[in-house]
């Protein structure tokens, strides 16, 4: 292991970072060219790589010691969670998810800071990965605070309500190609800020997943497929089955559920969940994650290198097997 870094005992069919800080849960991490990612958790800037068996990590700033490292990513990848039961379950019961889990592993739900989570998630109206990314980089840069610097890149903690409740927000936000979306954040953290206690969006995780989301469908720019993502990657919210185009197409496409593709109703929108979670149980929003995944260009493409890499590992293999048996035989004569 190289100096100063260290691990956790993780296979990647448990936890395939790659895919799973690519796959559009959080916008906040970056990717330097030696393959090692890096961002933001707990106000400490966290490096991330891969080994088959293990999850490799730093935390900046490199002087000061973070006893508590190894437990927020336990949390945050929620990697005491044991999936193999569930994945075993819902693929008896369903044929698609067996077919695409066959591929697709290592994914996992996030359990994300929520002001973050919401945040983030207001900015995804109407785009695509690579531009909510863009943004939410902005939304750190320009109103959180500088942890520290890797590789001569600052690195900044993701804003709090009162940065994004000042005076003059809303302006800048627009100034940085916001658009309509400066007015979504700024008038939701004003009502985070006036009407709300300091941790009542973390108070969520303790009330039924109904209940959250109609808490959450108060504010400017969240609407029900917003809601979900808040609810299963932030608020503990396993059952909940966020539906956007991807999500439509597969429960159209491979399951007949004739949802209107192009403006969900709130009517559609419970009837597909409500599908999953029949389906696959009070981690319906997992299970369908999954499938998801199976349908993101970018993250299908990892899989396929994997899978190419490890033919190319198996035949080398067998070159060396075999070539060894040959050399055995020609000492035998």
């Amino acid at each position: 292991m190289s100096s100063g870094w260290k691990s956790i005992v993780c296979k990647q069919t448990d936890l395939y970072l790659e895919a799973v800080l690519q796959c559009g849960q959080a916008f906040g991490w970056r990717k330097n060219e030696e393959g090692t990612w890096f961002g933001v958790l707990k106000d400490h800037v966290f490096l991330l790589k891969q080994s088959e068996s293990s999850l490799l990590y730093k935390t900046l700033p490199s002087t000061q010691i973070y006893s508590d490292s190894e437990e927020v990513l336990l949390d945050y990848f929620r990697l005491r969670e044991d999936m193999s039961s569930c994945y075993e379950q819902w693929s008896e019961r369903d044929e698609r998810f067996r077919d695409t889990h066959q591929i697709i592993t290592g994914i996992r739900i996030l359990r994300q800071d929520p002001v973050e989570c919401i945040f983030s998630f207001i900015c995804s109206s109407a785009n695509n990965t690579l531009r909510i990314s863009q943004l939410v980089l902005k939304l750190a840069q320009h109103f959180g605070k500088e942890i520290a610097l890797f590789e001569d890149v600052p690195c900044h903690s993701f804003p709090r309500i009162e940065d994004l409740s000042r005076k003059g927000v809303r302006e800048k936000l627009v100034s940085l190609g916001f658009g309509y979306r400066s007015r979504y954040i700024y008038e939701t953290a004003i009502k985070l800020r006036d009407e709300y206690s300091r941790d009542w969006l973390v108070s969520l995780r303790e009330i039924p997943y109904k209940d959250a989301v109609e808490s959450l469908l108060q504010f400017p720019g969240i609407g029900r497929k917003v809601a979900d993502c808040v609810c299963l990657m932030s608020l503990d919210k396993l059952e909940a089955v966020p539906m956007d185009t991807h999500a439509i197409q597969i429960a159209n496409r491979d399951y007949g559920l004739k949802l209107n593709s192009k403006s969900i109703s709130k009517t559609d929108h419970q009837k597909a969940g409500n599908y999953f979670r029949d389906l696959y149980g009070d981690r319906a929003g997992w299970a369908q994650t999954i499938l998801f995944v199976r349908e993101l260009k970018v993250v299908n493409k990892l899989y396929q290198d994997v899978s190419s890499s490890a033919s190319k590992t198996k035949r080398r293999r067998y070159k060396q097997d075999n070539t060894s048996s040959d050399e055995k035989k020609v000492k035998l004569a």
